[in-house]
């Protein structure tokens, strides 16, 4: 479902005086997986090592050099009646649910879902992703609240069901349940899973919460580290210094309980 070879992202160009500086260094660097159809490949590491940059330059949102095929198609090469159904096919599920619908968007009247604060909620989120645009049940109460009366949380939900909406083969989510609370979070993820396995959906999965993670992902790969393999053995039996500084970061919430692995966490 998802090719990434040698992925290389770099941000600005030259620096310094009519831009004879040194050029900056490489945002993303040297980024290769592959995704499966009804697997998740989650994406781990500290903030800014470039986890939601890759999710964007998957879908050619960002330029980036190197290699990007979605089902066989190369991103950028293809002509744009081959690459229109498979970018119907790719959605993203965005961190922040507020900046989720453009400008241009809004003054054509067409953000409806989760954008402008005049216009009412849950135009496009209908089909099968309905069910987690809802948090008053399914009988629609939600599609005649305005949006600047929908919480975070809300808003969040309706991005997912925006972006299952269109029956994707294909979805990036970027932090995508950080904005619920633990137990709605709880029921999104079953129900990304539930529907994971009726469509068989790939999830390129971006999240700092190890837990999340643990229980969405088949594969897990570090950005920093560059370790990557199934998630019990990225989990369990980490081979490299920055993961098992990752995985000693992540809270025990029992105070009689301490980390052995604690200087695991000086890491260069």
């Amino acid at each position: 479902m998802l090719e990434v070879a040698d992925l290389r992202i770099t941000y600005g160009g030259n620096s310094g005086w009519f831009g004879r500086g040194k050029a900056p260094p490489p945002t993303v660097k040297n980024v290769n997986f592959t995704l499966k159809a009804g697997e998740t490949l989650g994406l781990v590491g500290e903030s800014g090592s470039g986890e939601s940059t890759t999710g964007k330059a998957v879908l050619g949102l960002i330029p980036f050099d190197g290699s990007v095929r979605i089902a066989g198609q190369d991103v950028f090469q293809s002509s744009p009646s081959i690459m229109l159904p498979i970018r119907r096919a790719a959605q993203m599920i965005v961190q922040d649910p507020y900046a989720s619908r453009s400008a241009h968007e809004c003054r054509q009247g067409r953000c409806g879902t989760a954008g402008h604060p005049r216009h009412r909620d849950g135009a496009g989120a209908q089909g099968k992703g309905c069910r987690t645009s809802h948090p008053r049940g399914p009988d629609g109460r939600c599609r005649r609240t305005l949006s600047a009366r929908i919480f975070a949380g809300q808003r969040q939900r309706i991005c997912i069901a925006r972006a299952l909406a269109l029956e994707p083969t294909l979805i990036v989510a970027d932090e995508s349940v950080a904005a619920l609370d633990v137990s709605v979070r709880a029921r999104v993820l079953d129900l990304m899973l539930e529907l994971q396995e009726q469509m068989g959906l790939a999830y390129l999965f971006v999240s700092h919460d190890i837990a999340v993670i643990e229980k969405m992902a088949h594969h897990v790969a570090v950005m920093r580290g560059g370790e990557m393999g199934t998630r019990r053995q990225v989990f369990e039996s980490p081979k490299d210094n920055y993961t098992r500084g990752l995985m000693a970061a992540v809270p025990i919430p029992d105070p009689r309980r301490h980390r052995t692995e604690a200087k695991a966490l000086r890491v260069s």
